[in-house]
């Protein structure tokens, strides 16, 4: 199909290389080197960028086996990383971390004990 062949509706099961997003109204194209993380909150999932958030019309559970692995891994029930914007990691306590992003200031994400050990393999740390 000529969608598929233009990346912008990957068939189902391939990579994404782009995320549609709302906003005011607006559905949005969303290059993925431009999200920082996908975080769900209050059950609908948001992309945040450098510029702040919009929501997204997909689940978790919808996008994370068509993202690349590296740079984007889940670190939580709730968010998937864009490991290119993790600025660095705070150890919080039983093995968990925060990991600050870039951008947007100030945004932290809770990383499960359980997916630590391959968020520092990643990351190379």
């Amino acid at each position: 199909p000529a969608a598929a062949a233009t990346g912008d509706v990957p068939p189902a099961g391939e990579p994404l290389r782009h995320l549609a997003a709302h906003r005011a109204g607006r559905i949005l194209r969303l290059d993925l080197r431009d999200v920082a993380a996908i975080v769900l909150e209050d059950t609908i999932a948001h992309a945040w960028t450098a510029t702040g958030r919009v929501r997204l019309g997909r689940t978790l559970a919808e996008l994370e086996p068509r993202l690349p692995c590296p740079p984007w891994l889940r670190v939580s029930r709730g968010a998937l990383v864009n490991l290119d914007w993790v600025d660095h990691l705070a150890p919080l306590f039983h093995g968990r971390y925060l990991a600050a992003l870039r951008d947007p200031p100030g945004l932290e994400l809770a990383v499960s004990r359980r997916r630590a050990r391959r968020l520092r393999e990643l990351l190379g740390l």
